[in-house]
């Protein structure tokens, strides 16, 4: 494959990911790009602040966030009285169905990434005192009691 052939395929994976991206989107949801590789949902706001979905780690950040939109989820226990670490497991969840909806395979150092930052919330929520994690989030995340 020729440098310019190269240049080519990435653009055009850059353009598929970013339609995947708008296609997810919920309505109503303005996005603004964060300036790393994290995100944030604004449920007040209907805002979603994550990377320009360029990359599989950049659109599944992306998605994860589209994700806590598409699911109700609020950081206000008023509003959504569901635990974080539930809230972040679900978001993972959402965006890994996603993926695999759009023929796309889910990098081994995106889902470790997932897990990672599922099992902290889990073990935040341990030493707050949760009483009961959902066995089956602890061993997806790889978290013991």
């Amino acid at each position: 494959m020729t440098l310019a052939e190269l240049r080519e395929a990435k653009a055009a994976w850059r353009e598929r990911y970013q339609a995947i991206a708008a296609k997810h989107t919920p309505e109503g949801v303005t996005v603004v790009e964060s300036s790393g590789m994290y995100g944030k949902w604004f449920c007040r706001e209907r805002r979603i602040k994550a990377p320009k979905p360029v990359g599989k780690m950049s659109l599944f950040i992306y998605l994860h966030e589209c994700g806590h939109a598409h699911l109700g989820h609020c950081y206000n226990r008023k509003v959504c009285p569901k635990p974080r670490y539930l809230q972040e497991y679900e978001a993972e969840q959402w965006a890994i169905r996603v993926f695999r909806q759009e023929g796309l395979s889910v990098p081994r150092r995106v889902l470790q990434r997932a897990k990672e930052y599922v099992a902290m919330k889990v073990q935040r929520a341990d030493r707050r005192g949760v009483k009961r994690v959902d066995p089956k989030i602890r061993a997806w995340a790889g978290v013991t009691q």
